[in-house]
């Protein structure tokens, strides 16, 4: 208990202790590593298990692996924030995965088949003729998996057709050759 006064006169307040905090108990000689506050403060470490399908930003929750509390009191819970790396090959967005596939002319034109990647695999994919740039392939069930439930998301695969930027006489020859014979218009300069 303490006593105050005032302009309103002498009141009385309850407040904690400050010498022992409200514990009841007062140590006399703290010890260097606690200074008196009944618990030491250690690294260690933890294996955690990181979930499949976890997105930047994430919180991982440990119960009881916090801070001790002053005095023998619970220890607090530690929160882990999760921060996922981009990946070489493919882009996420949300539980999908979108991969960039880039053909040749030839290619577009007259139909392939190509190996696309996945994230444990590489499946086929038949490329049909006359593909344009900008088109999309679903691939069902080949994204990431999602967060606490079954399944996977999807791969995306785009379509990009690589343009030659640079043709010898005779390639240049043979493209004109081709854009006349498809009736498409085109430049007779020489570039």
């Amino acid at each position: 208990k303490r006593s105050q006064s005032s302009l309103f006169g002498q009141f009385m307040q309850v407040v904690e202790c400050s010498s022992c905090n409200g514990s009841g108990e007062l140590i006399e000689t703290p010890c260097k590593p606690c200074k008196g506050r009944g618990y030491e403060r250690q690294l260690r470490d933890l294996n955690i298990k990181i979930p499949a399908g976890v997105d930047d930003g994430s919180r991982i929750r440990l119960t009881g692996e916090g801070d001790v509390g002053d005095f023998g009191q619970a220890a607090g819970d530690l929160y882990i924030l999760l921060q996922v790396s981009n990946h070489k090959v493919f882009k996420r967005e949300n539980f999908n995965l979108l991969y960039t596939l880039d053909l040749s002319f030839p290619e577009a034109a007259l139909g392939t088949i190509v190996q696309i990647p996945t994230l444990e695999k590489t499946i086929e994919l038949k490329i049909d003729s006359g593909v344009q740039t900008g088109s999309m392939f679903r691939i069902r069930g080949e994204g990431v998996p999602i967060l606490n439930r079954k399944g996977r998301g999807d791969l995306l695969v785009e379509i990009v057709i690589s343009t030659p930027k640079k043709l010898n006489k005779e390639a240049k020859e043979l493209f004109k050759q081709l854009a006349d014979h498809l009736d498409i218009p085109h430049d007779s300069k020489e570039g």
